[in-house]
């Protein structure tokens, strides 16, 4: 019985302590898992030939901002990869929390060997991102990539940089592979990824 009293005196014996449990009750529901349905779809195709692009790491990444005096510093919320098929589709399933999908800022990355990259920031939804490009037909992203020849590989068809990783721990295989592969094609030395 001693420690109930106790309790409530330290817990509900103050206004501060009060206001700290309500907030401490609202970042929980904040951060909790919850299933934040749908994805991300999209079609990569050829932007000479107009025909989809198979093989292509798709990785789409969240992040946000915390405002300094030198603008801002970002940090990685999550990420997530596919590769297209023989149809150029790609889903990038989103993330579960409901903080990550309010304050989280969609990134997308898409790469390919003998391709440029494509890289940008959806700075609203993904839907209205892509449409305002001109990259949206038949409810999905369409998303050219430029063919680079093997001349002019080194200069603007190597893979871009992210620092941005699973939230669970597990490395992005396919992003992994399509760096390896760009040094193989030209010769260099290869990454070493644990497996």
């Amino acid at each position: 019985m001693q420690v109930i009293e106790s309790f409530k005196k330290v817990w509900w014996g103050s206004k501060w302590s009060r206001i700290l449990a309500v907030l401490l009750i609202i970042a929980a529901i904040l951060f909790a898992p919850v299933p934040f349905p749908g994805s991300r779809k999209g079609r990569i195709i050829d932007a000479k030939t107009k025909r989809p692009v198979a093989g292509v790491v798709v990785v789409g990444y969240w992040t946000y901002t915390i405002p300094n005096a030198g603008g801002g510093t970002t940090h990685c919320l999550d990420a997530r990869e596919d590769v297209t098929e023989e149809n150029g589709v790609f889903s990038i399933p989103n993330i579960n929390g409901l903080i990550y999908n309010v304050i989280g800022e969609f990134n997308f990355v898409a790469y390919k060997v003998g391709y440029e990259k494509v890289q940008f920031w959806t700075y609203e939804d993904w839907k209205t991102t892509m449409s305002e490009s001109g990259e949206w037909q038949d409810n999905m992203a369409a998303i050219e990539l430029k063919p680079v020849s093997r001349e002019r590989l080194r200069d603007s068809g190597d893979p871009p940089y992210f620092s941005c990783g699973r939230r669970d721990g597990r490395p992005l295989t396919a992003w992994r592979d399509a760096q390896n592969e760009f040094r193989r094609e030209l010769g260099m030395k290869l990454y070493p990824f644990e497996k």
